[in-house]
């Protein structure tokens, strides 16, 4: 044996030596430790892609007209008709969310309002077959049919196993190893109580979850840029930790801003829409965001906005969501651009 292997072997004794004689040294705690890192060090990164979407209201509102109204078109179509023309986009992702607005009812009080929708429970099929896997509850229709209306939807929903959020009920998901958590809020105002039942919500979610998404319902109808009530909102939960803020209930599409390296979508506008068979505003986009894990954090990699419209039609509302191309998506693009631009950091930039 030459002089240069019996050193090379020499120098590898002593350094397993020294390795073998520091772990003795440590506790089991730093052990487990140590192993856990080398695992999710080692382990290769796992990437997984959100999409969010707006306002789905699956029904009707009492004394709507019969003409082209929601529950007709379903006998006529089918569940499936609905959301077809985006399920390629859904079914490609790993998880879908869209604010369902109206309950999912047969029974149920109905409240004293201007618009009071409901839907067939069985339409959970068409998010099921859409390939919507939750839905925040979050909103001012939810319990447009009071307490049944609203034990009805839940029921519904556990059974077509569809995960839903709203105010302390948090949904947890977990995709490829990364645990989301989905909070539900209705952000009429931004007081102290507000805030402080968003901290509690969201400190607990960081607790359990690697990404936190917050879903608000807030805003002025038709209005294109946000108020300070959600402005404030947004970055209050930003600065609490929160990872990505979406919003509707202003029935148009507002701007998109980053906040801290976080992105803040303040309203999708409708999507699919059952409670107005012709608005005159009928765009609306799905936004994506894709996370991966590596060494145990969870990074955005990527994000992306899919110009839509709530119809297939332009004549009137079909109901069927649909991703507009060419010209028709560079003019929603840069109305979304256009309402950005008074951010102080506009996503677009």
């Amino acid at each position: 044996m030459n002089k240069g292997r019996k050193y090379s072997i020499s120098l590898l004794l002593v350094l397993c030596c020294s390795i073998s004689t520091m772990l003795l040294g440590m506790e089991i705690e730093d052990l487990m430790k140590l192993r856990l890192y080398m695992k999710s060090t080692l382990t290769p990164s796992k990437e997984i892609t959100l999409s969010f979407a707006g306002d789905c209201t699956l029904g009707t509102y009492y004394g709507q007209g019969e003409w082209n109204r929601f529950d007709q078109v379903a006998k006529k179509e089918g569940n499936a008709y609905f959301l077809e023309k985006v399920k390629p986009i859904f079914e490609a992702d790993d998880l879908t969310v869209v604010n369902l607005e109206g309950p999912l009812t047969t029974g149920g009080q109905r409240q004293e309002k201007q618009f009071a929708i409901k839907g067939d429970p069985s339409y959970t099929e068409i998010l099921q077959l859409g390939s919507v896997e939750a839905v925040s509850l979050a909103n001012n229709h939810t319990y447009d049919y009071g307490q049944e209306g609203m034990k009805q939807t839940e029921a519904a929903l556990d059974k077509a196993q569809i995960d839903y959020f709203i105010g302390n009920k948090v949904a947890y998901k977990e995709v490829e190893g990364i645990k989301i958590a989905l909070i539900g809020e209705k952000g009429w105002d931004n007081s102290q109580s507000t805030k402080t039942r968003l901290r509690q919500s969201i400190s607990q979610a960081k607790k359990e979850a690697g990404l936190v998404i917050v879903m608000f319902h807030w805003g002025i109808e038709r209005e294109h840029y946000p108020n300070s009530i959600q402005k404030d909102l947004a970055h209050f939960c930003i600065d609490e930790g929160v990872d990505l803020v979406v919003g509707s209930h202003p029935h148009v599409i507002q701007g998109i801003e980053t906040y801290k390296g976080k992105n803040i979508i303040y309203s999708f506008g409708n999507f699919s829409f059952g409670a107005n068979k012709n608005p005159d505003d009928k765009d609306t986009f799905i936004y994506q965001e894709t996370y991966k894990l590596q060494g145990g954090k969870v990074t955005r990699t990527d994000s992306k906005v899919i110009p839509c419209s709530i119809s297939s039609s332009k004549e009137r509302n079909n109901y069927q969501p649909t991703p507009l191309e060419g010209k028709e998506a560079e003019r929603v693009l840069q109305r979304l651009e256009t309402y950005s631009s008074k951010f102080k950091q506009s996503y677009f930039k």
